[in-house]
């Protein structure tokens, strides 16, 4: 998607865990900046419905333009992340460690019973719990 308009930052402090604006819900009846300059930008009376979300059509969560701003679930935000190629790929999607070739290899390595699994798990930068999981086939089969 091409935007007309550039990004506007925030310059304020971000949530650690999150990596948004946080500004607070008490003062301001949203907790993230995002949200709540969507809602200001929104007709009077403007209430969002339970499960929205406001996603950033930039991918950039310090991104405060409103015309970047749109209202959606997260299956829209995930289906987004995935069209963008912004989600981890691989074994481990949640963090994209491993690929399937390199799941494939781990697999051969260990059946030729040269190694131990913490060897292994270890080589490949994973737990040892992990390593079982993929062995066995509780990943990605």
């Amino acid at each position: 998607m091409i935007l007309e308009k550039s990004c506007i930052e925030s310059t304020r402090p971000k949530d650690a865990r999150t990596g948004y604006i946080y500004i607070g819900k008490e003062q301001y009846g949203e907790k993230y900046l995002h949200r709540y300059v969507y809602a200001v930008n929104q007709p009077v009376g403007f209430k969002f419905k339970p499960g929205e979300q406001v996603r950033h059509l930039c991918h950039n969560r310090a991104c405060i333009e409103p015309t970047h701003l749109a209202i959606g679930t997260q299956k829209d935000n995930m289906q987004d992340s995935s069209k963008d190629g912004r989600l981890p790929t691989g074994l481990a999607p949640y963090n994209g460690k491993l690929s399937d070739e390199n799941v494939k290899q781990l697999r051969r390595e260990w059946r030729t019973c040269k190694y131990t699994a913490q060897e292994l798990a270890d080589k490949w930068n994973i737990s040892k719990r992990y390593f079982f999981k993929i062995v066995h086939k509780d990943r990605r089969k």
